[in-house]
């Protein structure tokens, strides 16, 4: 068990980093990041495993779309709840740059959510967990030739997905 302690304490805080940079939302990180290492647990009695970091990302990044994809689905049903303005943080001194960037961040993740799940998972292990395309390959287990493929798609995706919003001179 000494194992899976050091495990736990050397990857948590890189999967508490890419799962909340995804929800958003720090009660929903911690349910994303113990139902990782719980998975992890129950896969890893089962066979061996070579990269524990890239393992774990995987797992934390198709929880927090899981996790999103709950929170989307549900929203569609009912009406938009009001932003709190007021409690976004203040790190812009324009309020609008900010509103604009809190609503394109919202917008991003919602398109994340409605991409193919090996898109999503890529697009999240390369610009969120900051894996490399190594990384990724072996994570999702698939051809490295083949992870230029699927964040070409998914970016490409998401231009479509969210080009309304930014104005041509952005």
């Amino acid at each position: 068990m000494a194992v899976w302690e050091e495990i736990v304490r050397d990857h948590s805080p890189a999967i508490w980093k890419t799962v909340y940079r995804l929800v958003g939302n720090p009660d929903d990180a911690a349910d994303c990041v113990q139902e990782t290492f719980l998975s992890a647990m129950r896969h890893g009695n089962s066979k061996p495993i070579e990269h524990w970091g890239a393992f774990l990302h995987r797992i934390a990044t198709a929880r927090a779309l899981d996790c999103l994809r709950k929170r989307y689905h549900m929203s569609a049903r009912r009406e938009p709840v009001p932003v709190d303005w007021a409690s976004l943080p203040d790190f812009r001194p324009d309020p609008q740059r900010q509103a604009q960037g809190s609503v394109l961040l919202q917008r991003l993740l919602q398109a994340l959510v409605e991409l193919p799940r090996q898109q999503a998972e890529a697009f999240c292990l390369r610009y969120l967990a900051e894996l490399e395309y190594r990384e990724i390959a072996e994570t999702l287990e698939i051809n490295p030739n083949s992870v230029g493929a699927l964040l070409h798609r998914a970016r490409e995706s998401l231009r479509q997905m969210l080009s309304h919003l930014v104005a041509p001179d952005e």
